[in-house]
């Protein structure tokens, strides 16, 4: 993920966290922020910058090259970008994407997305490294 959102974005977008803690990266030993709202935390690194987030309750939304997903609603709402994206479903539940920087090179980092396999609503959606 591109950095450059961080504590002063999420403020503007989503106001004032419900709790911010403190959050250990224990392969860096650094300490970070964990930005906590109503479904939905943020990891902010220490120089300020977005790191991770977790979108698991409603309030949030998610646009993927247009496609706005929600927890709660289908995931065939990702079909409007990607009309193939069932060929990536993995065990019948999750869909990954990699990531790219704006020069167009692919990250190491990670968009997944799970939804239920019976009502194919998203569960979560959160980005990562593998």
């Amino acid at each position: 993920m591109e950095k450059g959102i961080g504590i002063n974005g999420l403020s503007t977008i989503f106001g004032e966290p419900e709790n911010i803690s403190d959050y250990y990266y224990e392969m860096d030993e650094i300490w970070g922020k964990k930005w906590i709202y109503p479904g939905a935390y943020f990891i902010i690194s220490p120089n300020g910058d977005l790191d991770f987030f977790n979108i698991d309750g409603p309030r949030f939304k998610l646009s993927v090259k247009g496609a706005i997903l929600e927890v709660g609603k289908p995931i065939d709402a990702l079909a409007t970008a990607f009309p193939n994206y069932k060929d990536a479903v993995i065990n019948g539940r999750t869909v990954n994407f990699s990531l790219k920087v704006s020069s167009g090179e692919f990250t190491d980092e990670f968009l997944s997305i799970m939804f239920d396999p019976i009502s194919k609503k998203v569960l979560w959606m959160r980005n990562g490294m593998p």
